[in-house]
């Protein structure tokens, strides 16, 4: 969508080649941070209350417009979708439907529209449409989840990699969004109802068009937007080369928790202006600039809460904001909510974002159900430790030091599966002189004098043949690099 005030640049009608495959980057936190209210951050991952949760939470489960939640195409027969002809067929029509999409789908330069009453679920962790999808006016009631949305990339048709327009009652949901000609994920012109979770949002090229999300398209849209624009933001990862808007909300009342930052360069992170009140609350933001502020003159409210600050820089604009005031707090959400503390983000956002959803012939639960957990994702780490299958066992595991200071440092662990899945998993080493372990997450541990293990968490337990998963730890002392065992029952 064109911002305000307008900055879009000039596009091209051809697509350039596809953009690199798709990864769900499983990184650690970084244990040194400033914190602006009292967080535990001894706690793991494990015990939060949403770990690769897959239940829909926020904005889209509130009445309004005449639905009462957003259930996509509920308990239709699920249908197996692999090329864009039968996408392009069902995803259009006035009929109920749960579309499984297989493989890839290139959409070419122009975005696949999807109708009212339809759920869009990816089959595994590859799924992929590259191109872009469309939500237009009038249009409602619509889930889309578990699947790659690969951008055309700067200057491109479609110029937005997910976008809606004049819709409501919204979840797009364990999504991995990169590379956008405009933005990742535009939600304008009175779009309401409306929670995005569990996303990975990132780019691969430095170009200067690199933008997450718009709520609202401009700061002069009250013809459409005066009370509407009301959208959650939760468990999202704003990763590399993002610029800016993660997101950009005006108008609306938001809500943005337990959300990871880690877009070095960055311009800003969070943005509100233009009559949006919103609640920033236990985000983990770290290497990132302006990690939230306002926008424009017209007036606005920001309440931050739990947040931690990580080697960050610039604005954390809160309280009033704007000229002339005369907008309330946002702090009280209209939905039941669990947060978790946000020194447990990097945790558990990175091993769960993007799409974690096992291959299933299946329906998706509908909001009102209550799904399992998520398996963990297949992707590697990346950039991560070259972890070479198993000679004969049932897994390996690789060691890397992430960051180090003065008496501690912090380390990650890939756990891989070897040529059969495994259902549990046990990481064993032994620590060097004057070394201790203060924190793990991803893992339970437990340790005997210098005998360190590590075991699997419930989000994390299965890994498929050939696949990985993570966890990170905090350790005083030295770094050193241990000789580690793993093992499956």
């Amino acid at each position: 969508m064109t911002p305000y005030p307008s900055d879009s640049a000039p596009r091209r009608r051809l697509r350039s080649p596809a953009a690199l495959a798709a990864a769900v980057t499983l990184t650690a936190a970084a244990a040194l941070a400033v914190v602006d209210v009292s967080v535990p951050l001894g706690s793991t991952p494990a015990a939060a209350a949403s770990a690769c949760d897959d239940k829909l939470v926020g904005w889209a489960t509130v009445a309004g417009s005449g639905l009462g939640t957003t259930t996509g195409g509920g308990n239709a027969s699920p249908q197996t979708i692999n090329n864009l002809a039968d996408l392009k067929r069902y995803a259009t029509d006035s009929t109920p439907r749960v579309l499984r999409i297989s493989g890839t789908i290139d959409t070419g330069t122009s975005a696949v529209d999807i109708a009212s009453n339809k759920t869009l679920v990816g089959v595994d962790a590859n799924a992929t449409i590259d191109g872009g999808v469309n939500i237009a006016d009038g249009r409602s009631n619509i889930i889309i989840r578990n699947l790659n949305l690969r951008g055309a990339g700067s200057g491109n048709y479609p110029a937005d990699t997910a976008a809606a327009r004049g819709s409501h009652h919204l979840w797009f949901d364990h999504l991995n969004i990169w590379d956008a000609g405009d933005g990742l994920l535009d939600l304008t012109r009175g779009s309401d109802f409306i929670t995005v979770s569990w996303v990975k949002f990132w780019y691969t090229n430095a170009h200067p068009h690199r933008f997450a999300s718009l709520v609202s398209g401009g700061a002069d849209h009250d013809d459409t937007d005066v009370g509407k624009q009301n959208a959650t933001f939760h468990h999202n990862w704003f990763a590399s080369l993002v610029d800016q808007r993660m997101p950009r909300m005006l108008y609306g009342k938001g809500h943005v928790y337990n959300n990871y930052y880690t877009a070095t360069g960055n311009t800003y992170a969070v943005g509100v202006g233009s009559l949006a009140s919103v609640l920033v609350e236990n985000n983990y933001f770290k290497d990132t600039k302006n990690p939230h502020q306002f926008m424009y003159d017209r007036p606005s409210y920001i309440t931050a809460r739990g947040n931690i600050y990580d080697n960050t820089s610039g604005k954390r604009d809160s309280g009033a904001g704007g000229i002339g005031g005369g907008v309330t707090p946002f702090t009280t959400p209209s939905y039941g909510y669990t947060p978790d503390s946000a020194g447990n983000v990097p945790g558990i956002v990175s091993s769960c974002a993007g799409p974690t959803l096992s291959g299933t012939s299946d329906p998706l639960p509908t909001p009102t159900s209550s799904p399992s957990p998520s398996p963990s994702p297949t992707s590697s780490p990346t950039p991560a430790p070259t972890t070479p299958p198993p000679a004969g066992g049932a897994c390996g595991a690789s060691y890397r030091t992430t960051g180090s200071w003065d008496g501690g440092w912090q380390g990650e662990v890939i756990v891989k599966a070897g040529s059969a899945a495994i259902n549990g998993w046990t990481v064993k080493w032994t620590l060097g002189g004057g070394q201790s372990i203060t924190q793990v997450w991803g893992g339970t541990l437990s340790t005997s004098g210098s005998a360190v293990t590590v075991r699997n968490v419930d989000y994390n337990r299965s890994v498929p043949a050939g696949g990985s998963t993570t966890f990170g730890f905090i350790g005083t002392g030295t770094p050193s690099s241990p000789s580690l065992t793993c093992t499956s029952p």
